[in-house]
């Protein structure tokens, strides 16, 4: 039985050859993925949003997911993470906090 890793390396995208034949393994596998992480992450995230006020607030977390998903990486699989992913990933942390702020009136003009 092969890992996930040593099926990337054979894949032409990324090593030598292809993923592999489907097996049960590969099929529960895959089921998982779909139906586990992300059939039930979109049925939260939908419902999340059905139940806010702040459809733009809660529109914005999608955009830490990222940051998230390689700070696990590091800290629980303990994979280092190269220096430009952290970089990357603190523009996206800033851009969000900076569209969340509320706007000022200050300088706005009304229009008649």
């Amino acid at each position: 039985s092969l890992t996930l890793r040593e099926h990337l390396s054979t894949c032409p995208i990324f090593g030598v050859h292809y993923f592999g034949p489907w097996t049960i393994a590969t099929l529960k596998f895959g089921l998982w993925v779909g139906v586990i992480e992300m059939g039930i992450a979109f049925l939260l995230w939908s419902m999340a949003l059905r139940r806010t006020a702040h459809l733009a607030r809660i529109g914005q977390l999608i955009f830490l997911a990222p940051f998230l998903s390689l700070l696990l990486i590091e800290r629980v699989l303990g994979e280092t993470v190269p220096a430009s992913s952290w970089v990357g990933l603190t523009v996206i942390v800033v851009g969000v906090a900076l569209t969340g702020r509320p706007q000022s009136t200050a300088g706005s003009k009304k229009i008649a």
